[in-house]
């Protein structure tokens, strides 16, 4: 399938956005292999939109990626920062 980038972009970025900690692909089983540069891009400016990257990761050669789990650190940071914006 070869959609326009901006297409494309947004169905990876479903994609990620369903994601939830522990899940874990590998990138030739999800992705075509004409694709495998412009998908990983995608991941990329994914990642670079959120803080902590989204709680995403790629191993050491970009052939899987992986959610982590956010730690609770950040979790009460966020729980602040809403508490904040309500008080």
């Amino acid at each position: 399938m070869n959609l326009p980038l901006e297409a494309y972009k947004e169905k990876v970025w479903a994609f990620l956005n369903k994601m939830k900690p522990g899940d874990r692909y590998l990138i030739s089983e999800i992705c075509e292999k004409e694709n495998e540069v412009k998908f990983i891009a995608c991941v990329k400016a994914w990642m670079d939109n959120l803080p902590w990257q989204g709680g995403l990761s790629f191993n050491g050669d970009y052939t899987e990626f992986y959610m982590t789990r956010i730690p609770d650190i950040i979790s009460n940071e966020t729980n602040n920062s809403i508490n904040l914006q309500k008080g």
